[in-house]
């Protein structure tokens, strides 16, 4: 049950979990093995578990609504299904996939958010306007549920409300994610070049916390769903007395 004293507990328990299978799974395999297991650019075992996860959100914020918000609830399902779509995209490259098939000369450049590819004279305008669409719809889309509930998440959270708790630790991994992506190339920028075990960890971080977050978005919500609805039979019953 979502209302139950202990719920909140649920998020960090399932993440412990998840991250000791993640770390023991390194500790015992090769690093070329790891390689296999996670990063083969959207056809690992792992990155093709996390894809499923993310899919079933598109549906999932249509047929269960995690918040009443009236006539305006379409947008906020649609937001999530975007939410959803967009972590497809990053996961397989699928924008930037793409981006090659429609501009082939472009092979070698990255569909990248950065002033390098905006100011770069081969890239057409085309191109720069359809990643400028993509990451900004991205970012309106990320933005405004944290501008609605956010504060509402937050104060929530230190009250031990179970769906605040599985929020955080989807922002959690998220942030892990992206932290293993760039760590190892930030090392480099100062001459640190890291061995091959050290490089197996930081796909394991990325990519296991991409599935990590991919089930804490799933989980949260199913969870604000029930919740809503379990929440509206208590005062139906407590209006019937």
């Amino acid at each position: 049950m979502v209302t139950s004293k202990y719920s909140f507990l649920m998020p960090p328990i399932l993440f412990v979990l998840g991250m000791s299978i993640l770390i023991s799974i390194w500790a015992i395999v090769s690093p070329a093995t790891i390689t296999e297991l996670f990063n083969m650019d959207g056809a690992s075992p792992v990155e093709l578990m996390t894809l499923p996860l993310f899919a079933l959100i598109i549906p999932f914020a249509w047929l269960f609504p995690p918040t009443k918000e009236g006539k305006w609830q379409w947008a906020w399902s649609l937001d999530y299904s975007l939410l959803a779509f967009i972590a497809i995209c990053r996961e397989t490259d699928l924008h930037k996939t793409f981006g090659h098939y429609i501009w082939p000369h472009l092979s070698n450049v990255n569909f990248n958010f950065k002033a390098k590819f905006f100011m770069n004279e081969a890239v057409p305008i085309e191109a720069k306007l359809m990643v400028f669409v993509f990451y900004s719809v991205a970012i309106i889309a990320i933005i405004a549920p944290l501008v609605r509930y956010g504060l509402t998440l937050f104060k929530e959270f230190f009250r031990l409300h179970p769906v605040a708790w599985t929020v955080a630790f989807f922002g959690g991994c998220g942030v892990m994610s992206q932290l293993a992506d760039d760590f190892e190339g930030k090392l480099e920028k100062f001459g640190i070049v890291c061995n091959d075990s050290a490089s197996a960890l930081f796909r394991v971080f990325e990519e296991g916390g991409e599935m990590l977050l991919a089930f804490f978005a799933l989980t949260a919500l199913l969870q604000a769903y029930v919740y809503r609805k379990q929440k509206a039979q208590e005062e139906q019953c407590s209006s019937k007395m």
